[in-house]
């Protein structure tokens, strides 16, 4: 009786492991560590994501059905370019940009609901607790343009030695800025500080973290 209870068992988990990893999460047991711990140095020691890796190698640590390709719009919408995506259209989506010599030269990451890590951040986190990782207040640029909401000085904190190779960019609610006027807060001339009191109504999170190698 108790083989027959765990065969039943060992069938039921069988059906369910499948269901257990949603689209874009990591179950590539064979893959390294920080991968697994979903945590993206900025720095050039991580076993995984530095300035060697190609995309074939990308393609032999993850498996060829977890990497992709897209075109995307740079520069305002004026330059067309093709990226590697690691689980595409998944929560743990990342985007590759590569050097002429096929090496990786950044990581993107934009997926709000994405586990990975950079030094803390996270995109999707809010602007409080920005402030927190950084353990004091920083300054960004105003909204609605190309570079809008990038953070471009993190006046001293905790993570100011991230500007050399990580770009921060925020982003409004815009559900919850309805029809607030926001003209102070928006445009490539506009510079501002977490510190505005004003910019906590606005539902403000990281909207993309890109790590440069």
């Amino acid at each position: 009786m108790k083989e027959i209870t765990l065969l039943f068992t060992l069938l039921f988990l069988s059906l369910l492991t499948p269901s257990l990893f949603a689209k874009g999460d990591i179950f590539n047991n064979t893959a390294p560590k920080d991968s697994l711990s979903f945590c993206i140095s900025p720095t050039d020691s991580g076993e995984v994501f530095n300035s060697k890796l190609t995309k074939s190698e990308l393609i032999k640590l993850f498996g060829k059905a977890n990497v992709g390709e897209k075109s995307e719009w740079f520069e305002e919408g004026t330059v067309e370019k093709k990226v590697t995506l690691l689980y595409p259209e998944g929560n743990n989506e990342v985007m590759f940009f590569w050097k002429k010599d096929g090496t990786l030269a950044s990581i993107k990451l934009t997926s709000p609901n994405s586990q990975w890590r950079v030094n803390g951040l996270s995109v999707g986190i809010t602007l409080e607790d920005v402030v927190k990782l950084n353990s004091t207040d920083f300054n960004f640029y105003g909204f609605g343009w190309d570079n809008g909401g990038f953070i471009y000085n993190w006046n001293n904190g905790v993570l100011a030695d991230s500007l050399i190779n990580i770009e921060v960019s925020l982003n409004l609610d815009w559900e919850k800025v309805g029809n607030k006027n926001i003209d102070n807060f928006m445009g490539d001339s506009v510079k501002l500080n977490s510190n505005n009191k004003k910019l906590k109504e606005l539902g403000i999170t990281v909207y993309s973290i890109v790590v440069k190698y």
